[in-house]
C-alpha cells in the first residue's frame, strides 16, 4: 500500500485559518472604512454646524434673519434693485468724504432718512453696508480656514446671485456674479428650500461652487420677513477630509489587524498546546507501539496526556485498546497453539481412521472388491468394512454415523468394532445389529445414531444374507443389464430405540453381477444452488460404463459428483463399496 504523504496538522489548520483570516480582514476593512467614514463625517458635521452658526452670527445676525432692521431691509432692497453696486467698490477717499458729511448731521441712518437722500448718498450708503458685510465675511473665512465661504440669492429672478464669495484657490466667480446651478443636483439646498425648519444641511458636491472643485459643504438658510431669501455656504476640501479620514482609517485598520494577528497567534498556540501537541504525543506513542510492541511504555506515555477533552478521552481509549490488543494477541497465540495441537490431533485421528479402513482389497478369482471413504472434514463418521467370517463367507459393512468430526469418528470406531466382534462370534446380520443397538443405547449419552447395511456374502454361491438398519437402498446390476435400485426391507437405525427388531433378507448375485453400496453423501451432494445430485444421478453415473471394474466405478461416480457440485464445498462424507462376482 502506498504510504500517504505526511503533512503537519498545524500547517493544515493554517491553510484553513489563513484564508478565513484574510476574508475576515477584507470584511473588516470594508466595515471599518464605512464606520470610520460615518463616524468622522458625523464629527465633521457637528464641528461644521457649530462653525457655521458662529460665522452666521458674526456676518449677519444672531437670530437667523438676513437683516433685522428697517435700514438693513432698505439696503437689501437697494442691492436687489441695483445689483451693479457689488461691482463698484468704494475707494477710501469716497467713503471718508461721505462719512464725514453724514457724521456732521446724522446720528442714526434710518430707512426713512435714506429714502429722502439723493441717489449718490443712497448708493454710497448701500455700498458701505455691503462692504461691511463682505469685510466680516472675509475675516470669518480667514479665521475659520474655510475652503470657500459664499452667500447667494435663491429667488427665482436672482437665483445664484453672489453677495460675497471667498475661496482659497483663484475663484472663478466674484461678488455680483451669478453661480449657475440646478436645484435638482443639490439635495441639501433643495432640502433647505423645501423644509424651512431644517437648521443646517450637508452635502458632498463636485464642481460647486467652483468648476473642478470637490467639497464637503455646510449650508444655512437666510430669512427676510419670514421667507428664505438666500443661502450661505461654507465648504471644506474633500481631499483634506479624505486624507484625514484615511489616516484615522489606517490607524484603526492597523490596530484591528494587529489585534487579529495577535488573536491568530494565541489561537494557534492554544491549538498547538491543547490539540496538536497531544495528537503528536498520541501519534508518537502509537508509532512506537507499532514498532516495538511495548505495551507498558505506550500505556505510560498515553497516561501522561491529561487533556480534559476529547483528546484525553481518546488517549484513555487508545490505552485501553492497546491493553486489549496485547491481551487478544496473547489469547490468539494461545488459541493458535491450541489450534495447532487440535490440528495435530485431527491429523492423528484421521490417520487412525484411515488405518481402520481397509485399503488392501482381496485378490481372488471369485470376486472383485473395492471401497472408498472421503470425509467432509479431517475425520468422518462414515465407514466401510469387509472381513472373512469363514472360508466361504465374507462380511460386508457400510455405515453412516450422524454428525461429523471427531465425535462421529469415535462413535464410528466403537460401532465398527462392535459389528465386527459380534459378526465373528457367529451371529446373523439381524442379531449383530440388535446387539449393537443395545450396546450403543447403553453407552452413548450424546443421542448419536448410525445407519448400517450389513451382509454376509457366500463366495461359492453368490448368495447374500443382509439386514438394513435405516441405510440407503443398495444398487445392483444384473448381468449385461443396467444398475438399478434394489428396495430392500428397512429397519430402524442403530441407536434409535431399545428392543428394535431388525429384519433380514436374501439376494442372489450371479456371475458378472455387481453390488454397489453407498452412504447419503452421494445422492445428497449439492451444487452452489443447493440442487442435489440425488439417487438418479448416482444411477446415471454408474450406467455410463456399467461394465467397468469396482475401482473404476467408484472413480466414475466421484468424477460425476465433482462435475455436478463444482466449487461448492463438500457437505457430507462420501463412502462407497462395490462387489462384483467373477465366478
Amino acid at each position: 500500500m502506498q504510504k500517504k504523504k505526511n503533512r503537519k496538522l498545524l500547517f493544515q489548520i493554517g491553510v484553513v485559518i489563513v484564508p478565513l483570516l484574510l476574508l475576515m480582514l477584507a470584511l473588516l476593512a470594508g466595515t471599518l472604512y464605512r464606520s470610520t467614514m460615518d463616524a468622522y463625517l458625523k464629527s465633521q458635521k457637528g464641528r461644521m454646524e457649530k462653525e457655521m452658526n458662529d460665522s452666521f452670527e458674526t456676518i449677519l445676525s444672531a437670530d437667523g434673519s438676513f437683516f433685522d432692521t428697517d435700514t438693513d431691509a432698505w439696503c437689501y432692497e437697494y442691492w436687489y434693485n441695483h445689483p451693479e453696486i457689488a461691482k463698484e467698490p468704494l475707494t477710501e477717499e469716497e467713503a471718508e468724504r461721505i462719512l464725514e458729511k453724514l457724521r456732521a448731521g446724522v446720528t442714526v441712518w434710518s430707512a426713512d432718512w435714506l429714502e429722502h437722500q439723493p441717489d449718490e448718498i443712497q448708493n454710497i450708503c448701500a455700498r458701505l453696508w455691503l462692504d461691511d458685510i463682505q469685510e466680516m465675511a472675509e475675516y470669518t473665512w480667514d479665521q475659520k480656514r474655510y475652503e470657500d465661504l459664499f452667500l447667494f440669492d435663491v429667488r427665482e429672478d436672482r437665483e445664484g446671485y453672489l453677495y460675497f464669495y471667498f475661496s482659497k484657490d483663484h475663484p472663478v466667480y466674484t461678488t455680483g456674479d451669478t453661480i449657475p446651478y440646478r436645484l435638482s443636483d443639490h439635495p441639501a439646498i433643495r432640502a433647505l428650500m423645501e423644509s424651512p425648519s431644517v437648521g443646517d444641511a450637508f452635502e458632498r458636491a463636485q464642481n460647486f461652487p467652483d468648476p473642478g472643485s470637490y467639497n464637503y459643504i455646510c449650508y444655512k438658510q437666510v430669512f427676510l420677513n419670514g421667507e428664505i431669501r438666500a443661502i450661505m455656504g461654507a465648504s471644506y476640501g474633500w481631499e483634506v477630509i479624505r486624507s484625514e479620514m484615511a489616516v484615522i482609517y489606517r490607524h484603526a485598520l492597523l490596530v484591528s489587524i494587529g489585534g487579529l494577528l495577535l488573536v491568530l497567534v494565541l489561537l494557534l498556540l492554544f491549538l498547538y498546546k491543547r490539540a496538536i501537541a497531544p495528537v503528536e504525543k498520541i501519534q508518537h506513542s502509537i508509532t512506537n507501539y507499532i514498532g516495538a510492541r511495548d505495551t507498558k511504555e505506550v500505556v505510560q506515555e498515553l497516561s501522561n496526556i491529561r487533556e480534559r477533552n476529547e483528546l484525553g478521552v481518546l488517549a484513555d481509549n487508545l490505552s485501553e485498546m492497546v491493553t486489549e490488543i496485547d491481551r487478544y494477541t496473547q489469547e490468539n497465540i494461545t488459541l493458535a497453539q491450541e489450534q495447532e495441537r487440535v490440528e495435530t490431533e485431527l491429523k492423528l485421528a484421521s490417520a487412525i481412521q484411515r488405518a481402520m479402513l481397509q485399503s488392501r482389497f482381496p485378490e481372488t478369482e471369485k470376486y472383485e472388491l473395492s471401497a472408498s471413504m472421503t470425509p467432509a472434514k479431517e475425520v468422518g463418521g462414515d465407514f466401510y468394512d469387509f472381513f472373512q467370517l469363514d472360508e466361504t463367507h465374507l462380511a460386508l459393512v457400510i455405515a453412516d454415523v450422524s454428525g461429523k468430526g471427531i465425535p462421529a469418528a469415535l462413535f464410528m470406531m466403537m460401532t465398527q468394532n462392535m459389528i465386527k466382534n459380534y459378526a465373528r462370534s457367529g451371529l446373523s446380520p439381524a442379531e449383530v445389529l440388535s446387539r449393537t443397538n443395545r450396546d450403543v443405547l447403553e453407552n452413548e449419552k450424546n443421542t448419536m445414531f448410525v445407519t448400517v447395511w450389513l451382509g454376509y456374502y457366500d463366495i461359492t454361491t453368490g448368495r447374500i444374507i443382509a439386514s438394513n438398519a435405516g441405510h440407503e437402498y443398495p444398487i445392483i446390476r444384473k448381468k449385461d443389464g443396467q444398475f438399478e435400485l434394489y428396495k430392500d426391507r428397512h429397519s430402524l437405525f442403530v441407536g434409535g430405540m431399545e428392543n428394535t427388531v431388525y429384519k433380514e433378507y436374501e439376494l442372489q448375485l450371479d456371475v458378472g453381477e455387481t453390488l454397489f453400496l453407498y452412504t447419503d453423501g452421494a445422492p445428497e451432494a449439492a451444487d452452489s444452488h443447493e440442487k442435489m445430485f440425488e439417487t438418479d444421478g448416482v444411477l446415471q453415473a454408474l450406467n455410463r460404463a456399467p461394465d467397468r471394474s469396482p475401482e473404476e466405478l467408484i472413480e466414475q461416480v466421484k468424477e460425476a459428483i465433482g462435475d455436478f457440485v463444482g466449487d461448492a464445498p463438500q457437505f457430507d462424507d462420501l463412502t462407497m463399496l462395490v462387489l462384483k462376482r467373477l465366478q
